[in-house]
């Protein structure tokens, strides 16, 4: 049995993270490879168990798609917060492989006697690699802000002031009340 734990974990940049239990992997901010790696992983698992069953998802010889399907678990297994192409790389192949299948899905939507099944695992790979599309740019956004393993905080923007922005300063003087003479 697997006891969850909270301690934390410091990182090879110094920056601490908080790991939730034994079973969450660490909390790195700005960081959703585990999303991109869990979503490549069911695509090619759905994919795997499809093919034999109704069909091609797509319309190529078998030994591509089950060269497509390797292609996301060693993508998945090469995810890491500090690989910055290997997440343009998950966005990429995410993005390629949402308009094969989605075009597939809708081509071929009345084609051959398990449609409708072939139909709904097409749809189903396309909803995994839309949500691993997201997270691949979410994290790229993160990298290239610079933000990736970094928390947010308000001394972050300490010192960063508008140059364009001048303080109110009196441009009248007022005479002082002495000075009127009755």
């Amino acid at each position: 049995m697997v006891v969850p734990s909270s301690h934390n974990v410091t990182m090879k940049n110094g920056y601490s993270s908080m790991k939730k239990s034994l079973w969450v992997s660490e909390s790195i901010p700005h960081y959703y490879g585990n999303y991109v790696r869990a979503a490549f992983i069911a695509a090619a698992g759905l994919s795997f168990v499809v093919t034999p069953l109704w069909g091609d998802l797509l319309p190529f010889p078998v030994v591509l798609q089950v060269a497509a399907a390797l292609a996301l678990v060693l993508l998945a297994g090469l995810t890491s917060p500090q690989g910055h192409l290997i997440m343009i790389a998950n966005a990429a192949v995410s993005a390629i492989s949402i308009v094969l299948l989605e075009s597939a899905a809708i081509i071929f939507r009345t084609v051959g006697p398990h449609y409708r099944e072939l139909f709904v695992a097409r749809e189903l790979n396309v909803l995994l690699l839309l949500g691993a599309l997201y997270f691949s740019m979410k994290t790229i956004r993160g990298m290239m802000a610079g933000k990736t393993g970094h928390n947010d905080s308000p001394l972050d923007f300490v010192g960063e002031q508008d140059t364009y922005v001048q303080p109110i300063q009196e441009t009248e003087t007022f005479p002082d009340v002495s000075d009127y003479n009755e």
